[in-house]
């Protein structure tokens, strides 16, 4: 049986601002500047929440963060390389196939539960 993963979803955060997006997910937490989370924002992230832990911290981070700077270095725009990373590419895809959350973690064999905390 898999443990389940705490993630925890904080509203209304200045983060995702920080980095112009609605929503950033770093391991277990999703920080989103809007009040709530629509279900595929919801989807997308928990995929990512689900990427860091399967690839592991640091090594997630590392792949993403080669991904994005490959894309940079053959001239792609940051919105273009961004989208070419693989986890994002993978979540879009996820959130493209669950409308909601509910809909996404019953097909799945990674257990999380959410926690509100603005």
């Amino acid at each position: 049986m898999s443990k389940t993963t705490a993630i925890t979803v904080k509203t209304r955060h200045w983060l995702p601002r920080l980095v112009g997006f609605d929503a950033i997910t770093f391991p277990t937490t999703i920080y989103t500047r809007l009040p709530a989370l629509s279900g595929r924002l919801l989807v997308h992230e928990c995929q990512h929440v689900k990427q860091w832990a399967e690839t592991g911290r640091t090594l997630f981070l590392l792949k993403y963060l080669a991904d994005y700077f490959r894309g940079r270095l053959k001239g792609q725009s940051c919105m273009t390389a961004y989208l070419g990373i693989g986890a994002e590419a993978e979540a879009v895809k996820m959130a493209k196939q669950y409308a909601t959350w509910q809909a996404w973690s019953a097909g799945e064999s990674f257990p999380v539960t959410i926690k509100e905390a603005a």
